[in-house]
């Protein structure tokens, strides 16, 4: 009888069946390719890679996904992992702590948030760069908010195809499109709509989610995808501002026809000729208690009288100039640099916009009243005539701006402190963030190279060769069973083949690890549904070599075996060193029977019994994993 769900009889070798294998995903992979984590879980990383390196494991990914956790290994520690990797000729690389390189936060978005990303990012490179100073060590960095920025679903290409036709019959009707309707048409062509995407008001770091919705009109059904929405929120607040603007000025006229214009004049007679100084005076001698003449007690009473008329009057300029002034502010932070007309004519430019400001604030509020009528109407006139500015903004253009940000930030300070040895940062993708597809992932590293280059520029360095750098530097963690995660959302199996063709030339290291769309499994290649043959084939397309780590703690989670005699299957790799049969797919019966004679897969009877042929039966004071005893030789058995 059969002693483990894994110990079915499934045939013998066969050198005529190069694709046999239940596990086998039709990909091959030399062993010395492949590499695997370290628990993420603890800090005692020396432990847990000296394990990976004792079953002579060529390629260790060593680090940390909880911050505090990463904080807890101490610097030394990483030196020594170098020295273990230089004993073993093992490749190392790091997985950093998981913090949204953004900048939000459950509270939504602030810059101190993402500046103290960048910091971290820092110091995870410059502790990295310790376990190789040879070369460049991929460091992965996972640029995941606390909460989903946005989701794409898939349409079948007959649903999208109706959708375009809607959206461009709508449009000859209105001789044009609307805006964010071309972006719509461009997605549905690629097979895709954006269902939701967090927005961001980028002056107070407010976050707000935004759906796709359809509604109803009097002329038919009308899609609003979420960036439309988004503008729409835009021009309504925009609108709103004016309005309240406008009833300001309304509600002064209302005032004004009100006032007694006898006694107003009358008060203005009084004052004719005295300066406000002199009134100040007056003022302040008679909080002194000092006598006043009759004229001087007149002055004061018609002053007091004028303000109370002109109180109201002036609450309403007030009010005007505070709104104005933060539209004004709205407009330069946040709107275009410059608006064309339907001919592609700039009508508009910022720049001409804060220079006519600028000269009504010089003509009436400079040298005058703040908040004469004068200055307001020329504010106004100014002001209401503008496009409204994108204060909210959809968070994949927000995020994507302040992850290349802060990455180009950390990859310049490490590049100017190690020069072209730095270690190179490598974006994981992840569903429902900025780096969902391949496409997105691709823009995102697009955008940091861009700005490490700008930032290079600033300092007077060479454009090429800080594009050298950046294209050196800045990269991606490719994650299969991130991207196959988005297939429960209806994406179709070739969707992970095309992201995978999408972002390759950007790829540093790979996760290579299997699911079924829905959840992120961590099972070993070949026992979920991720088609890895025709993925891979996209790396070695453009000549890819990158470190394969592949996640399959949920193996070890649940089922407590070891995962890789299963992942050789799964990847067919060679028996020996070269890239030839027999393979690991076709040996599946051979340690198949070992397994139902003898136990488990190289026990540790095996080796006290019949000696090592590894470091992994050396004690634990010398790096392996056998338990301080008493012995005679490294074994632990007696020398007879």
């Amino acid at each position: 009888m059969a002693d483990g769900y894994e110990n079915f009889y499934i045939g013998s070798y066969t050198p005529m069946e190069p694709e046999f294998g239940e596990y086998f995903t039709g990909a091959r992979i030399a062993h010395g390719r492949l590499g695997a984590p370290t628990s993420p879980m603890t800090a005692d990383q020396i432990r847990q890679a000296s394990k990976l390196l004792n079953t002579g494991m060529k390629t260790v990914e060593v680090g940390a996904i909880q911050q505090d956790v990463f904080e807890a290994i101490p610097k030394q520690h990483f030196k020594e992992m170098r020295r273990l990797a230089e004993l073993t000729g093992t490749e190392m690389s790091v997985h950093g702590p998981i913090t949204d390189l953004a900048g939000f936060s459950q509270q939504g978005w602030h810059e101190n948030q993402r500046r103290q990303a960048e910091a971290q990012m820092v110091d995870v490179l410059e502790k990295a760069r310790q376990l190789d100073a040879k070369g460049n060590v991929p460091v992965t960095f996972h640029a995941q908010p606390p909460f989903p920025t946005q989701r794409w679903v898939h349409v079948p290409q007959v649903e999208a195809d109706k959708m375009i036709d809607n959206i461009q019959n709508r449009a000859v009707e209105r001789g044009g499109y609307s805006r964010g309707e071309d972006e719509i048409i461009k997605d549905l062509r690629r097979g895709r709509r954006m269902d939701s995407v967090i927005a961001v008001d980028q002056e107070t770091g407010q976050i707000q989610e935004v759906k796709y919705q359809q509604q109803y009109w009097p002329e038919g059904p009308i899609e609003f995808d979420p960036k439309s929405r988004i503008d729409m929120m835009n021009y309504s607040q925009w609108e709103s501002e004016k309005f309240g603007v406008t009833r300001l000025e309304e509600e002064k006229m209302r005032l004004a026809k009100l006032m007694n214009v006898e006694e107003y004049g009358a008060m203005r007679e009084n004052l004719k000729g005295v300066s406000r100084e002199k009134i100040d005076e007056l003022y302040e001698r008679e909080r002194e208690s000092q006598r006043l003449d009759n004229k001087e007690q007149q002055i004061l009473n018609a002053d007091r009288r004028l303000k109370q008329i002109e109180y109201p009057i002036q609450e309403t300029n007030f009010h005007q100039y505070t709104a104005l002034r933060n539209m004004f502010n709205d407009f330069m932070k946040f709107g275009k640099e410059e608006y064309k007309d339907d001919k592609g004519n700039v009508a508009l430019r910022r720049k001409d916009v804060e220079n006519n400001v600028k000269k009504i604030w010089e003509a009436y509020g400079k040298t005058g009243n703040v908040y004469s009528d004068e200055l307001i109407e020329g504010l106004r006139n100014e002001i209401s005539r503008l496009p409204h500015p994108q204060k909210w903004r959809a968070a994949d253009e927000f995020a994507r701006e302040k992850v290349a940000e802060t990455t180009a930030g950390a990859a310049f300070t490490a590049w100017k402190k190690f020069g072209d040895k730095a270690p190179t940062i490598a974006l994981e993708n992840y569903p429902d963030t900025v780096m969902s597809t391949g496409e997105d992932s691709a823009r995102v590293i697009e955008a940091s190279r861009k700005a490490f280059v700008d930032r290079a520029l600033a300092q007077g360095i060479p454009a090429d060769r800080a594009k050298a750098a950046a294209e050196r530097l800045i990269g991606v963690t490719w994650d299969y069973g991130h991207v196959n995660m988005l297939r429960k959302y209806g994406f179709p199996e070739k969707f992970v083949v095309e992201e995978t063709a999408k972002v390759a030339e950007y790829v540093k290291k790979a996760h290579l690890t299997d699911n079924f769309g829905f959840a992120d499994s961590h099972l070993p290649p070949g026992m979920g549904n991720i088609p890895f043959k025709a993925a891979l084939a996209e790396l070695e397309k453009k000549g890819i070599d990158v470190p394969q780590i592949v996640e399959a703690s949920g193996l070890v989670q649940h089922f407590k075996v070891n995962p890789h005699p299963y992942v050789l299957e799964a990847l067919g790799s060679p028996l020996y060193t070269y890239m030839a049969g027999p393979y690991w797919n076709q040996m599946r019966a051979s340690y198949g029977a070992y397994f139902s004679g003898y136990g488990e897969f190289l026990p540790d009877f095996h080796f006290k019994t019949y000696g090592s042929p590894s470091f992994s039966a050396l004690p634990t004071e010398l790096g392996g994993e056998m338990p301080g005893e008493r012995r005679q030789s490294f074994t632990g058995q007696g020398m007879e």
